[in-house]
């Protein structure tokens, strides 16, 4: 959903909380757009996780300059087993917190070669335009 779709919901006071996925709404700029939206309507935002490791650092990212967020969803399992499959920094949850990355960017790299992991196939597809 990007900020106009959440419009209807805020000005007809249908929603106490807003959830944003950066991935799903359009991207790192839509989100924060949204945040601030919502805030001007007094409301908090939750950012979501579940899409990949670099939604959840949008999201931290995002949650850690807007004022009204509220908290930063994450799925301490995908942490520990499938994030580290796909970028080189994984963040840590301690006490219920987790620090803002410290790195250029959203904090993390895509492994630059996922499909030589043991185990892992990988099919390329050519399209010629």
């Amino acid at each position: 959903m990007t900020r106009w779709e959440y419009l209807p919901i805020l000005e007809s006071e249908a929603a106490d909380v807003i959830r944003i996925d950066s991935t799903r709404a359009g991207g790192f700029t839509e989100s924060r757009k949204i945040a601030t939206l919502v805030d001007t309507f007094g409301l908090p935002v939750t950012m979501h996780d579940c899409t990949g490791p670099f939604t959840m650092l949008a999201g931290l990212a995002i949650a850690a300059t807007n004022p009204n967020a509220m908290y930063q969803e994450v799925v301490r399992a995908y942490l520990h087993h499938i994030y580290p499959l796909w970028v080189d920094y994984v963040l840590t949850v301690h006490d219920e917190t987790v620090p803002v990355p410290q790195r250029v960017g959203l904090g993390a790299n895509l492994d630059p070669a996922p499909s030589e992991r043991p185990g892992c196939h990988a099919r390329r597809t050519h399209i010629d335009r």
